[in-house]
């Protein structure tokens, strides 16, 4: 549910009442109107609560759903380089702190072939790690749940439900390891990433810096 168009248009849909309910000058507009919550605010229940109450199409969200209120990097949070923050400017209270470290990782995940990104929806990265020997990433929907581990010899697939082990499987390259998530996810191939494309524009000019 989490990562579904529906509870997109209903986090949508929250913001707006929200924004409705601060009424002109309200305190809290600018963090909402960029797509942030009251740190004190649960986001999920809030969300959740409102789908409980009626329900949202779950067709793909459009470009303007996903330009609204911060939607697309609540979708892809790996593709922010680094860490958002809430500032004091009224006019930009939503800042991303990170250094070129953050940059390249994001671009270089980006480029990795043993990275799907974006996985087929509903699924989302949840975290990641390479170390130059080992690849990790872990994929998550809802109460589904896979890990590829990728030592450089072999690949290890696990599939989790509900926190339970449901299947291994090994693979001798990541290639034949990822052919088996896509299907495993629903999907016969990824979705193309503008990111990735960027990325490639982008390589040459951080070799200069």
């Amino acid at each position: 549910m989490g990562t579904s168009p529906a509870y997109f248009r209903a986090r949508s849909a929250l913001f707006l009442e929200l924004i409705a309910a601060q009424g002109a000058k309200g305190p809290l507009l600018p963090l909402l109107r960029n797509g942030v919550l009251p740190p004190d605010m649960d986001t999920g229940a809030a969300v959740r609560t409102l789908m409980a109450q009626r329900a949202f199409p779950g067709h793909p969200l459009g470009f303007a759903e996903l330009c609204a209120f911060n939607t697309f990097f609540a979708l892809y949070p790996e593709k922010v380089c680094g860490v958002e923050a809430l500032t004091s400017s009224r006019e930009f209270p939503l800042t991303i702190k990170g250094d070129r470290q953050d940059v390249e990782r994001t671009i270089g995940l980006a480029l990795d072939p043993r990275l799907l990104l974006p996985p087929p929806a509903p699924w989302r990265i949840h975290a990641f790690e390479s170390d130059g020997g080992t690849f990790e990433v872990e994929y998550r929907a809802g109460a589904k749940q896979v890990l590829l581990t990728d030592n450089g010899e072999h690949c290890r697939t696990e599939s989790y439900g509900e926190g339970q082990l449901l299947q291994e499987r090994h693979f001798p390259d990541a290639q034949g390891a990822n052919a088996y998530l896509l299907t495993y996810m629903g999907h016969t191939s990824p979705p193309l990433d503008t990111l990735e494309a960027l990325a490639l524009q982008l390589e040459p000019q951080l070799e200069l810096l």
